[in-house]
């Protein structure tokens, strides 16, 4: 549009100018750059430049006005006649001749016949020109007012500022201290319950003497992998993850300690640093900082986080434990993150895992495949989990070749079948109870898979723990601590967040939405009551949890000395033989064959530990029993034996029954009787 209307008419100014004598140009309702002389820039919009003396073109898009009326305005105006200009703005400063004057700065509230707020400052503009308009106005019907822009970022003069974010309540912050400060006192108390038992004793607690027998045999080899070991009269594969022995062989090469010093301190420090791996992993499975403390409460406390990491044994079960913890966190890490790193120290965890405990490979193996059902379930996972598992391999692959190209792959699945239900019952015999079981036991497997699959947290952990019971029940009252401890977290959480609502529940929420945080932690609390027995053991067994004393250890010395170098011993202490200690370091510090110690034939595929389980187990029983009991043993089991050894446990004196009913079999006599031990000797003994 031109400057001039039709038939002459001269278009009308823009709305809002402060009135004017005859000649005289109104103020703008916004802050314009200079303008030339005589030349009035427009407020909106750039208009094409006007001529001398002219009036620019009003600003684009109006409202529709007919010929000789006033165009919308940009700001609520006081209504004004036909022909007559709107109120002026208050206070306008004073202007030189010719010169439009300066408009008021950016009031907040505009009353009748003032400016309003400008939408933001303008660009200058050079002579003539017109500066910029505002962004995006709302659109206004006729002679209404555009709304301006909602809360800039940033703030020209005459613009408000947005406001800051509200900062954290002081409640929060107490919060997060008490959490801190809970976690901090779970670590001092789990440091100390690590720290003591070992202090307090001279020897490796509980098992360890397989393992003593490895270590040195890895240093007379000069730390080439053997291909056998001796111990218990019998050569065995030397097919067990070697880390903890090369570990302990590199110490005692490069320091001088002792092996059996080593057996000690090793396990202390890797439960240690296991304690804090799962501290810094539970803050990021658990959903809030009271359920990670609270997690971290109840592993540091349960004895089955510490117990069987802290003896002998945990120099390769620790190890395992330790990697297995920070491999898993990284397995979630991954696949919630899509992080790289993650992915790499998966591998590498994963990879030490391996060479470290052949069950607690296993049980990570299944629980990062729980873990990807969960988390991971797409194409993206599916290639991360392919990395971690090739990269894993790729670490532990020279040991898999040497011991295969020594021992055979027969070592490898004999291991695997005795650590599983499912994989020991598929492989055992047809037949109608078998062929059940193994149904069975699939059906629960797809049932846990289920559970995991769904993602939540407290149906994960139920899922979690039964393919712990399927897949590694020797490793349930090891393993399971870690999804219990989470699942407990979240339980005491969501229990504190309902007695507490302000602190968790939005405002407003109730009824089901209320309710349904309970699901998932009410079937962890049904996974607490349906392995009640697995609880009790995690949160109390400390059974045989203790090393030889010397006088134990003087009582094998004596078999030692006074004994034929062939003679077999029955060994009775009344407990189960992976808590033992007397079974499994007698054949290293007497040397001399204890007729039923398994330990070391997990890795045998001619049946011997299935043969020495049992017998070990018929053996036990005879504990409570007498000197008929023995020849029942012997009839079943075709073992025979030249010495009857019974250990006088401390805590549960074995055997008195047994005892005195062979002190009165003419069959038996007594040749060594102390405190701690008593050995019979058979009259037909060699």
């Amino acid at each position: 549009m031109g400057p001039l209307g039709d038939g002459g008419v001269t278009p009308s100014p823009p709305a809002a100018f402060a009135a004017a004598g005859e000649g005289e140009l109104p103020s703008p309702p916004a802050a314009p750059a200079s303008a030339g002389e005589g030349v009035l820039p427009s407020p909106l919009a750039a208009p094409e430049s006007a001529g001398e003396g002219e009036l620019p073109s009003p600003p684009p898009s109006p409202a529709a006005a007919g010929e000789g009326e006033l165009r919308s305005p940009p700001a609520a105006p006081v209504s004004a006649g036909e022909g007559e200009l709107p109120s002026p703005p208050a206070a306008p400063a004073a202007a030189g001749e010719g010169v439009l004057p300066s408009p008021p700065a950016a009031p907040v509230s505009a009353g009748e016949g003032e400016l309003p707020l400008p939408p933001a400052a303008p660009v200058s503009a050079g002579e003539g020109e017109l500066p910029s308009p505002p962004a995006a106005p709302v659109s206004a019907g006729e002679g209404e007012l555009r709304s301006p822009p909602a809360a800039p970022v940033s703030a020209g003069e005459g613009v408000l500022r947005s406001t800051p974010a509200a900062p954290a309540s002081a409640g929060e912050g107490a919060g997060r201290v008490a959490a801190f400060g809970g976690v901090v006192a779970a670590l001092a108390v789990g440091i100390a319950l690590r720290v003591a038992p070992v202090l307090s004793a001279d020897f490796p607690l509980t098992d360890g003497g397989l393992f003593l027998i490895m270590i040195e045999a890895v240093r007379a080899a000069h730390l080439a992998l053997p291909a056998t070991v001796h111990y218990n009269g019998m050569d065995l594969p030397f097919t067990y993850p070697p880390l903890g022995f090369y570990l302990a062989a590199g110490l005692a090469e490069l320091t001088g300690a002792s092996p059996i010093d080593l057996l000690r301190f090793i396990p202390l420090a890797v439960s240690l640093v296991a304690l804090l791996a799962f501290a810094w992993a539970a803050r990021r499975a658990t959903t809030s900082r009271i359920a990670a403390a609270i997690a971290i409460w109840l592993f540091a406390l349960a004895p089955g986080a510490y117990v069987p990491f802290l003896m002998g044994g945990g120099l390769t079960r620790g190890l395992g434990f330790l990697f297995a913890i920070v491999a898993l966190d990284q397995a979630y890490a991954m696949y919630r993150t899509r992080s790289r790193a993650a992915v790499a120290l998966c591998a590498v965890m994963s990879g030490l895992t391996l060479l470290s405990h052949p069950s607690v490979a296993w049980f990570l193996a299944f629980s990062a495949g729980a873990i990807f059902l969960a988390f991971g379930r797409n194409g993206a996972g599916l290639a991360r989990s392919i990395a971690v598992g090739i990269g894993a391999l790729a670490i532990a692959s020279p040991w898999i070749g040497v011991a295969i190209w020594q021992n055979g792959p027969g070592a490898f699945l004999a291991a695997f079948q005795k650590g599983s239900f499912l994989l020991g019952t598929a492989s055992s015999a047809a037949t109608l109870e078998s062929v059940a079981t193994t149904v069975f036991l699939l059906a629960l497997l797809l049932g846990c898979l289920a559970l995991a699959t769904s993602g939540r947290r407290g149906l994960f952990a139920l899922g979690w723990i039964g393919l712990i019971l399927v897949l590694a029940p020797r490793e349930l009252a090891r393993a399971s601590i870690i999804p219990m401890s989470l699942a407990a977290g979240e339980l005491a959480a969501a229990g504190i967040s309902w007695i507490r609502p302000w602190r968790t529940a939005a405002p407003g929420v109730g009824g089901w939405g209320r309710w349904r945080r309970w699901v998932g932690p009410a079937l962890a609390a049904s996974a607490f009551l349906a392995l009640w027995p697995v609880t009790v053991v995690l949160l109390t067994d400390r059974d045989g949890f203790v090393a030889l004393s010397p006088p134990e250890r003087a009582a094998m010395a004596w078999a030692s000395q006074s004994t034929p170098s062939s003679s077999r011993f029955l060994i009775i202490t009344g407990r189960p033989w992976p808590r033992d200690r007397v079974s499994e370091w007698f054949p290293v510090l007497a040397g001399r064959v204890s007729a039923v110690t398994p330990q070391g034939t997990e890795w045998t595929s001619d049946g011997r530990f299935a043969r020495l389980s049992d017998a070990n187990a018929l053996a036990q029983a005879c504990a409570v029993n007498d000197a008929t009991c023995l020849d029942r043993w012997r009839e079943e089991t075709g073992i025979g034996v030249d010495y009857v050894y019974l250990a006088r446990d401390g805590s549960r004196r074995c055997c008195p029954a047994l005892e005195g009913s062979l002190r009165a079999d003419h069959r038996y006599r007594a040749v060594f009787n102390e405190p701690t031990a008593v050995v019979f000797a058979r009259a037909d003994a060699r």
